[in-house]
């Protein structure tokens, strides 16, 4: 969302099996093996690592090591206060990465260019691109386009949120807000209540990070039981997902001009 110029597009792209596209190691490092049991002879073997696998400790931040010096390598300023989001200034593109998903914005042209250059540097998945009746859907977050605006919405998020913390037929008469009183009810939880916390919790702070910033004050207080679950903290949780049910619908946008 944002002001755009006439012909700026929006693009999706992921990289595929990112970590496996890390830079090898390097010839002055320390050598690495995997030790494995061959399934057909029963034998142990010793294979010489050459590169990280999914599960590696330093799979990530090797993935970050490589990704963003090649952005920067072809053109991209990598920002200060936000080092995930790159901005080429003379083709007028901005990318946000995460992990092994970018999404890029700027001109249509230019755009497809930097995408044409990852995809030769990185082997990619068919990239998206926003369009009116054609939806992009972005780390949960759903953009999409009407004669009125550009939304981006959450509401198939919350969907999966609900089935997943089988809340999916809660009821939804009376919730107005996310959370309407103090949590006083200290009393432990039980361990199941507990783990429902935590897996609500996570999912509101996702919801209130990216798109439900009405949710940020009640997802604030909330996760402060977390360490210590209790019953008045599970009772507050539940509120705001039924809440969530209530509003799935309600979207940021930026409207046309």
């Amino acid at each position: 969302l944002g002001p755009r110029q006439p012909g700026d597009v929006v693009a999706s792209v992921d990289i595929s099996t990112a970590y496996l596209q890390s830079d090898l190691f390097g010839p002055d490092e320390p050598p690495r093996y995997l030790v494995l049991k061959d399934p057909v002879s029963g034998q142990t073997r010793c294979f010489r690592q050459l590169g990280v696998v999914y599960g590696s400790a330093s799979s990530a931040v090797r993935w970050m090591n490589t990704l963003h010096p090649f952005l920067v390598s072809i053109g991209f300023q990598q920002g200060k206060n936000e080092p995930c989001v790159f901005r080429h200034p003379k083709l007028g593109v901005t990318i946000a990465s995460y992990v092994d998903d970018l999404l890029l914005t700027g001109p249509e042209q230019a755009v497809r260019m930097v995408l044409e250059v990852i995809g030769e540097r990185f082997k990619c998945k068919e990239p998206t691109f926003l369009a009116p009746g054609t939806p992009l859907d972005h780390l949960g977050m759903v953009f999409f386009e009407t004669d009125e605006g550009r939304f981006v919405s959450m509401q198939s998020y919350i969907d999966a949120m609900l089935t997943r913390l089988d809340m999916a037929d809660v009821k939804t008469n009376g919730v107005k807000v996310p959370i309407s009183q103090p949590i006083t009810d200290l009393t432990p939880a039980s361990q199941e209540e507990g783990k429902f916390l935590l897996r609500a919790c996570g999912m509101l702070g996702w919801l209130a990070g990216t798109v439900r910033i009405d949710l940020r004050y009640c997802h604030s207080r909330i996760a402060q039981h977390m360490a210590n679950p209790t019953v008045g903290a599970v009772k507050a949780v539940r509120q705001a997902i039924r809440y969530c049910a209530a509003t799935r619908e309600l979207c940021l946008w930026q409207p046309k001009g």
